[in-house]
C-alpha cells in the first residue's frame, strides 16, 4: 500500500498476480510458496532476488535454458565471497550441487532461478522444507535445486560478467562510491 504496488505493477506487467505478504516468513523459499496457486503448474517459472543490479539479456538466457532441454537453470557470475550462494558443476557441465553461503566453486549465483515447470519448483521446495534444510535458520531458494538434483533433474548455469549486489548498506555504498560503467 505504501508504494502503491497494486496500481503500479499491473501497469508494468498487465495480468500479473500480486500476493501480499503481511509479515516475515521463514525464508525466501517459504515466501515464494505463498504464490503456490499461481506457480504449481507446467509453465516455466523464473524467480529473481530484488537486491541486485544485473546487466544481462534475459531473452538470450531463457532461450539457452529452453533450448538446452534442462529442468532448471541458474544465472551465475564469478565470485567466492561467502555471502552468495554457489553452483558446483560436474564433469558433464551440469550442476551437481548448490550451496548457500558456502563457496563450493567460483560460480556464485546471481539470484535468478529458472525452472522448466513451476510444479517442479513447488515439489522440490516443499521437500526441502519438510526435511528442515535451513541455512542461518532460513529456507533459501537456491538450495531447492539440491532436492531436484536428487530426483535426477538436469540443471545448467548461464554465466554473466556484470552483477552488483545492493542488499546491504556496504554493497550499496560500494556501488555508489565507484564509477561503475553499467552500459
Amino acid at each position: 500500500e505504501k508504494y502503491n504496488l497494486n496500481y503500479l505493477l499491473p501497469l508494468i506487467a498487465p495480468g500479473c498476480n500480486i500476493v501480499q505478504v503481511d509479515g516475515l516468513t521463514e525464508g525466501a523459499a517459504c515466501t515464494t510458496l505463498l504464490a503456490k496457486e499461481f506457480i504449481n503448474n507446467d509453465d516455466p517459472l523464473i524467480m529473481t532476488n530484488s537486491d541486485q543490479l544485473i546487466l544481462w539479456d534475459s531473452n538470450e538466457t531463457l532461450y539457452a535454458f529452453n533450448n538446452d532441454n534442462v529442468d532448471g537453470g541458474i544465472v551465475t557470475f564469478p565470485a567466492t565471497h561467502p555471502k552468495w550462494s554457489f553452483a558446483k558443476l560436474g564433469d558433464d557441465g551440469y550442476v551437481c550441487e548448490v550451496a548457500e553461503k558456502k563457496p563450493i566453486s567460483n560460480h556464485a549465483t546471481v539470484g535468478i532461478y529458472f525452472w522448466k515447470k513451476g510444479s517442479d519448483y513447488v515439489s522440490s521446495a516443499e521437500s526441502m522444507i519438510s526435511k528442515n534444510i535451513r541455512v542461518n535458520n532460513e529456507f533459501y531458494v537456491c538450495p531447492v535445486y539440491n532436492e531436484a538434483l536428487l530426483q535426477g533433474a538436469r540443471v545448467k548455469t548461464f554465466h554473466i560478467d556484470k552483477m552488483w549486489g545492493l542488499g546491504t548498506p556496504e554493497d550499496l555504498d560500494l556501488f555508489l562510491k565507484h564509477e561503475i560503467n553499467i552500459s
